[in-house]
């Protein structure tokens, strides 16, 4: 049977390594930190085209119900005249 080695870490290595890891979280927490900052501006994006769209319906209908009065009266108005011919 053979004996297993018994690996040990020397100090430097170990710091070495614990440096790396910080560091990897730091980026870690920092990326977490701007995504964060980018789905925030996105939602008020978002917000904002909702908005939009709501004002921008809005102003669709109105425009089509002031079309349609506009229609009306000029046919109402002009009922006399097709009449008589």
């Amino acid at each position: 049977m053979t004996k297993k080695q018994e690996q040990y870490v020397r100090r430097e290595e170990f710091n070495a390594l614990n440096t790396k890891v910080d560091c990897l979280i730091k980026h870690c927490r920092a990326f977490e930190s701007h995504y964060n900052e980018q789905q925030a501006v996105i939602k008020d994006i978002l917000h904002i085209l909702n908005t939009s769209r709501g004002v921008v319906l809005l102003i669709k209908t109105t425009g089509a119900i002031t079309a349609s009065l506009s229609a009306i009266t000029y046919a109402l108005y002009n009922l006399k005249g097709w009449l008589k011919q």
